[in-house]
């Protein structure tokens, strides 16, 4: 049976698959504590010490290099769903109808923005520490499981990885915006 192209870029697929490589478990009491376990679970599957992930990736176990091939995958996966998005200008998920950061849709498109490059993430740390403190008031959806694998990226220093989220987020916004 032949796949339609709605079923091949399916987002959610990507999600999972994002959700299944950080050790992401939604059972925890709260949102914190499901971001730090993921991380925790990252580190001893690879075993590596905490905050050394990407020196890791350069000097790697075959763990460590199967874990970026994994990520390598997914986002080459999740990228073309993106593109796939842009296309039919279908975007499964808003960012900005989301009201929980109290934020106007243009600001929060421009704070998003900041993660999608290299030269401006780094500084969106209280941006990306502030959509982590509010993950608990979501309810599980596509947007609170896109911010929370967001967000373990981002504490991994996993930058590259992360920005592909950022980016479906921020086209998705901008071209609902108009």
């Amino acid at each position: 049976m032949l796949m339609h192209q709605e079923e091949i870029y399916d987002i959610n697929r990507r999600i999972v698959e994002f959700e299944n490589a950080l050790f992401i478990d939604y059972s925890s009491k709260g949102m914190e504590e499901t971001i730090g376990n993921a991380i925790k679970q990252v580190y001893a599957h690879l075993k590596i010490q905490d905050n050394t992930l990407p020196l890791a990736h350069h000097i790697g176990s075959q763990e460590v290099s199967r874990f970026f091939e994994i990520l390598d995958a997914i986002v080459a996966e999740f990228t073309k769903c993106t593109m796939f998005s842009v296309y039919t200008g279908k975007f499964s998920e808003d960012l900005s109808r989301v009201n929980y950061l109290n934020t106007e849709p243009k600001l929060l498109a421009a704070s998003i923005s900041q993660l999608t490059h290299s030269e401006t993430l780094r500084p969106a740390k209280q941006f990306v520490d502030s959509l982590a403190s509010m993950l608990d008031i979501l309810e599980l959806t596509q947007i609170k499981r896109i911010l929370t694998v967001l967000v373990v990226l981002y504490r991994l220093e996993l930058f590259f990885y992360m920005s592909t989220l950022s980016s479906y987020l921020f086209l998705g916004m901008t071209i609902k915006m108009g």
